[in-house]
Parts: C-alpha cells; structure tokens; sequence
C-alpha cells in the first residue's frame, strides 16, 4: 500500500524554530515526528510513500535518504512553489493513479489513530474520499449527516445544521483515505486548494466524500508552541501511549524526576534542577546549576550553567 505523507508548508506558526526545522522533523523524544509518522503508516501495511517538499526542502531529503533505514520506499517531490494541498496530492498522480487506495498524512501531527478501520470503512462505502474525523471542539467545521455523509466543510455551502439533529460538525484529523478517482478533481502542477476539491464532490458527486468517525484515540496538532510542548506534556508525565512502538526512545529515569528524556550521549549534572518535563536530545550538555522546567533540548545543545528556561525549545543555531 502506497501513502502520502504532506511536508511542503513553512510552519510559520512555529517560527523562529521553523527557520532551524522543517516542521516534520520537530524531535518528539529525540525522534523526528516524521519517523513517528512512517512507522506508524508502516503498522497498516504501507510499503511505499510520496513526500512533497518545499520549506527546507534539502533537510527533509538528506534525512529521508532512501527510506531503507525505514524499511519503506520512499518518493519525494520537490516543489519549487508550493502548490497546497490539493496541487500537491494532485502532483503525484503519477506515483498513485494505479492503486486500489492510498492514505493522505498531514506531516504536523501526532497520532495513533486506527487507521485501518478507517481502510475498511472507504472500502466498504465505496467512497471517493474517507476522511477520518473525530469531535475536537475548536476545529470542528466538517458537517456530517447521521450516514456519514460529508455534507459541507468550513460552512461554504451554507448547510445549516442548528436546527436538524440529523446532522453534526466534526474535525479532520489530517489522516484521510483516498481512491484514485480523486484525480479528477485535483489539479496537476497547479496549486489548488484541497477544500475545492472537497466541495466539487459534494456538489457533484453526492456521497462520495465520506467521514470516518474515530473516537478512542491520541491526537495533537503540533502546528503551535504549546502544543508541541504539551505533546511531551502527555507522553513523559500523563504517561500517553502516543508514540508508535517501532519510535519510542528508551526513557532515562534520573533521580530527579521520572518524567525525563536523555538522548543518546548526552549528560546531565547531579547539580541541575530539571522540574515538569524535559526532553533531551542528542549529544547534549545540561551544565550545574541550570534550571529547566517543562522544556525540550533539541540535538547538541549546551544549558550553560545557570541557565534557567520554563516552557522553551532550546536548540543550536
């Protein structure tokens, strides 16, 4: 099985760490979300991935390589200007045309989502497109009716749903699955908004855009600070299983708290005061006398001694 996986946006949300890091390789304990995200594809049977680059394009490759150190075959489409969503997935028709289906992956989010429930849903509604949504108050803009219909998104067909309990608005989770036919009504080397496409299925092809409802899951956006942040909020301290097996890191426990991540060749003094949760990546000197609460250390940084940082992302530039 063939997946996609969307890596081609700034992330200008998280700037200044997006000029250091494309978004996708954001370490989630050490580890860049993008390998969580492979090998959790893995999991349901995907062998072969598409990626599309543009923002830091050549730290994404050069990470990537040939996906061998993944197992999988890897792809990546380089586009010199960015061409959204629905440009980029329409870019790579040639990769995915002759599939029976393919799974469309947002690069910025953290999930352990059943994916392949939502596989046999898409098979068994025969639908086009099967995105999976789940009740997120804040995002909830995706209108479904009670035969998980797609009805609207964003409230661009005006469908009112106040007044009919038929109907309810749930939130993409970024994890969609799609059949070739899609094609369609995407553009090829344009960029086009994913959300156009969506919507011409509505009002064209009534039906074939389908919600997949799922309900027992972990999920975060990491496209904010806070959110990030509380991504190992929930991981070292909630104790979430949200990592996949195949990425999570070895937990160092210290006698300072037992919510903490340790790299690989990276030391902490005795005399440092290391509070909430800390993630510590590679190759990292945490120096006497620091203070560090609730933060992540990206890779070869040095807490010079008495540093004190609560709620950061510390990184080498």
């Amino acid at each position: 099985m063939k997946a996609v996986i969307l890596c081609a946006g700034y992330g200008n949300r998280l700037k200044p760490l997006t000029n250091i890091l494309p978004k996708p390789l954001f370490p989630i304990l050490g580890h860049p979300l993008l390998d969580n995200i492979i090998f959790h594809l893995k999991k349901f049977g995907v062998n072969e991935i598409c990626i599309n680059t543009h923002w830091l394009a050549e730290k994404i490759t050069h990470h990537i390589g040939d996906g061998s150190k993944f197992g999988v075959k890897t792809n990546i489409l380089y586009e010199p200007k960015i061409l959204g969503v629905g440009g980029g997935i329409g870019n790579m028709r040639d990769f995915l045309q002759d599939e029976e289906l393919f799974i469309v992956h947002n690069s910025d989010i953290l999930t352990n989502l059943d994916i392949k429930s939502a596989i046999d849903f898409h098979r068994k509604e025969h639908s086009i497109v099967t995105l999976i949504l789940h009740d997120y108050k804040i995002f909830n803009n995706v209108t479904i009716s009670a035969g998980c219909k797609i009805l609207d998104i964003s409230n661009t067909l005006k469908v009112e749903t106040d007044s009919n309990p038929a109907l309810t608005k749930l939130a993409f989770t970024g994890v969609a699955i799609m059949s070739p036919e899609i094609f369609n009504f995407l553009s090829y080397k344009k960029p086009m908004s994913i959300i156009d496409a969506y919507i011409e299925l509505i009002k064209s092809r009534a039906g074939s855009l389908k919600g997949y409802i799922s309900k027992t899951h972990y999920w975060k956006d990491i496209g904010l600070l806070e959110n990030y942040l509380g991504a190992h909020h929930d991981i070292l301290v909630e104790q979430i299983n949200a990592l996949s097996e195949r990425n999570v890191g070895a937990y160092c426990n210290t006698p300072l708290s037992k919510n903490i991540y340790i790299g690989e060749n990276s030391t902490v003094s005795p005399f440092a005061n290391l509070t909430g949760f800390v993630s510590i990546g590679k190759n990292c000197t945490i120096e006497e006398g620091t203070q560090l609460e609730n933060c992540v250390i990206w890779d070869n940084v040095i807490v010079n001694k008495g540093e004190i940082a609560k709620n950061k992302v510390l990184y080498r530039i």
